[in-house]
């Protein structure tokens, strides 16, 4: 369905005619998906997928995501000028022929989203790039890259870019040229370069891309060496994934300094060090951990109030579990598989969490007591004794039925590096890491979700009708009237003090709201809560 009730005109003739030229390149293969709607008969702003503006009538977004189409689609898509949103991804399109360059399109500055990722597509190089000068979004993931060399170069011309996703497209070439030192990407907050094979080492110059970055995904990637210390430079960083690597050496100490970190993989590398509860400790808004499958040693961290899921299995941790981690009420997964701890266990999670600790006890453990710590004298009667067999036989078949299902499982997974490795790249990819991804990535184009980013506040949202803009836009009022403004169109980030870019009622409007007193004080005590438990 479009989204264009309330319209005041009727579709662009221009526009309409530009439309049914792009649907004449295009197979609708399963003849009832969205661009069978696009008829004369119907105005073009009413066909499905396409979007315009309620006031010009021009169309400004294009929604084709997951169609079935095939076919091609060129340039005449670029005759829109008005056209800011082009989702065409999950498709089967042979070819992608919208070179501005090539076929003399001027009118580009609108476009500021683009997805094609996941379709069968297959590209030589990215240098059509190069006009598309405002894009903020950029998704290419899926798309075979592998004869492209210089994509950070290309990419390197799209300098308001805020979310570059280029995830299993077959890039194997991480050029080093100290003149992207001096990088235009300077706005990028999210970058997924997942699932591609560089085989480097994390030059120190990548993590000065940026300073804005608050997602970072380079998870199997096959990167080497040790996590570099310009790695610091991304104070706002929020979610580190690099899993599936061969990354080295010791966890930096100053790891700890990110303090706005919630989600933090480092599963399979070849990590070591006894440093993480220093680390770990000074992560306040840490949720998520992963850091199996490393050589870590040392006693276990204590941990954020904050956390819900932490894996630390295949390491060297020793000791006893921390007696606080028991009154982590938000702790929903624990993995400690494989490491060397004693003591007593979590009552909270099942014998599954504690496989490979053959000193930790407690139920449903074993027992912690041994016959040497607490001897005792037994008597047994005749009368009690064909009693005591039969319960006996009872439990050891209970025993080895549990011990041979729970085993053929789980024992799998605990001797075959290989098969663990699968489990965990499954789970990893389809469960914690699709939720992280659904929340933050696919959000990015939510103008709530990108105030929430730059803002770091929770925020009111209101709408308003902006006569210079000639769109709407959202505000996003925050706590001690921190404010910021988002276009519909193109989703620009606007600081409240430019008040060049805001009317007079606007910004009459604004500085009139208030968040209540009883807001403010669950918000402050919200964060009074948040503790290291220990």
């Amino acid at each position: 369905m479009s989204s264009n009730d309330h319209r005041l005109v009727r579709c662009n003739k221009k526009d309409e005619e530009t439309l049914l030229i792009i649907k004449k390149g295009i197979n609708d293969s399963t003849s009832h998906g969205k661009i069978s709607t696009w008829l004369t008969e119907k105005d073009c702003c009413a066909w499905e997928g396409v979007h315009c503006d309620k006031i010009t009538g021009r169309v400004t977004e294009l929604h084709l995501s997951d169609q079935n189409l095939e076919g091609e689609i060129n340039f005449s898509i670029l005759q829109l000028e008005f056209l800011g949103y082009l989702d065409l991804s999950y498709n089967d399109f042979d070819v992608i022929n919208i070179s501005a360059t090539q076929h003399n399109i001027t009118h580009t500055s609108n476009l500021f989203y683009l997805d094609l990722s996941f379709g069968t597509l297959h590209m030589d190089n990215l240098d059509w790039l190069s006009p598309f000068s405002s894009f903020k979004y950029l998704n290419l993931s899926g798309i075979d890259l592998h004869k492209e060399t210089n994509w950070l170069k290309a990419v390197n011309t799209l300098p308001p870019l805020l979310e570059l996703q280029l995830g299993k497209c077959n890039l194997s070439n991480f050029i080093i040229n100290p003149s992207i030192e001096y990088s235009n990407l300077s706005s990028l907050v999210i970058l997924d370069l997942s699932y591609n094979n560089f085989t480097y080492k994390l030059p120190n110059w990548f993590f000065n891309l940026t300073k804005e970055l608050i997602y970072l995904d380079i998870s199997w990637t096959s990167i080497s060496g040790e996590i570099p210390s310009s790695l610091l430079n991304l104070k706002k960083l929020r979610m580190l994934d690099l899993p599936g690597n061969h990354l080295q050496g010791s966890v930096l100490d100053e790891i700890g300094q990110l303090a706005n970190i919630q989600y933090l993989d480092l599963f399979d590398n070849l990590l070591s060090g006894s440093n993480i509860p220093s680390i770990v400790a000074n992560l306040s808004s840490l949720e998520y951990l992963n850091i199996a499958d490393n050589n870590f040693s040392g006693g276990l961290p204590n941990i954020s109030s904050m956390v819900i899921t932490i894996d630390l299995a295949y390491n060297a941790f020793s000791g006893s579990i921390p007696h606080c981690w028991k009154n982590l009420k938000d702790l929903q997964y624990v993995n400690l598989w494989n490491n060397k701890l004693s003591g007593t266990q979590l009552q909270s999670f099942d014998a599954s969490s504690y496989i490979g600790n053959p000193k930790l006890c407690g139920a449903p453990l074993n027992n912690c007591s041994t016959e040497e710590d607490n001897p005792k004298t037994a008597t047994t009667s005749p009368e009690n004794e064909d009693g005591d067999s039969i319960r006996e036989s009872l439990y050891l078949g209970m025993g080895v039925g549990f011990a041979a299902g729970f085993w053929g499982i789980c024992g799998s997974l605990f001797l075959i590096r290989k098969w663990r490795h699968a489990f965990y790249r499954f789970v990893d990819g389809v469960g914690d890491k699709l939720n992280v991804t659904l929340m933050v990535i696919m959000h990015v184009a939510d103008p709530e979700m990108l105030c929430r980013l730059q803002s770091y506040c929770d925020v009111n949202i209101e709408e308003f009708y902006d006569m210079r803009m000639r769109s709407y836009v959202t505000v996003c009022c925050c706590e001690d009237d921190v404010a910021a403004k988002f276009n519909h169109e193109d989703l620009k980030y606007h600081d409240i003090n430019n008040t060049a870019l805001l009317d007079d009622a606007m910004r009459s409007n604004l500085t009139s709201r208030h968040l209540s007193n009883k807001k403010k004080t669950q918000r402050r005590q919200k964060r009074e809560d948040i503790h290291i438990c220990g």
